[in-house]
């Protein structure tokens, strides 16, 4: 999984604290590295390197109801646990610890397939959220 991933997953079923989230279609997620500069070592010639300071994992959820949707924003953070369709149609579980979600908005824009109107999903954001000193695989794991 590269920098600025994006993995989208085609929802079974999912949960956020162990309650049921209601008419969830699909989710995203997002790996994003944040970089810092290290200056060189006292004495050294040259150029100091980068350090990879924190990974952070952006979660976008889809789904066309807007209750269980809203429900979602403001709750404390909990573990998002996602069942998805693999494309070998197998059934998959992603899980996304202290996920704590803080906006609402409109999903996807899907154009009409017979011209008539045709509302896209809704979708709230939030990411994981990391204690000092977690690895990725602390935070993201599929099974």
């Amino acid at each position: 999984m590269a920098a600025g991933d994006r993995i989208p997953l085609v929802a079974v079923s999912a949960t956020h604290d162990d309650v049921a989230i209601a008419g969830m279609t699909h989710a995203v997620l997002e790996i994003q590295p944040t970089v810092a500069d290290e200056p060189p070592a006292a004495g050294a010639l040259g150029e100091g390197g980068q350090a990879l300071t924190m990974t952070r994992v952006l979660v976008t959820v889809f789904g066309n109801s807007i209750n269980a949707l809203v429900a979602l924003l403001g709750a404390a953070a909990a573990d998002l646990a996602i069942v998805y369709k693999a494309a070998d149609g197998s059934n998959y579980t992603c899980t996304v610890a202290a996920v704590a979600f803080t906006r609402f908005g409109a999903g996807l824009a899907f154009p009409p397939i017979d011209g008539g109107g045709r509302v896209g999903p809704f979708a709230v954001s939030g990411r994981a959220e990391w204690a000092e000193g977690d690895a990725l695989s602390d935070v993201l794991s599929f099974a």
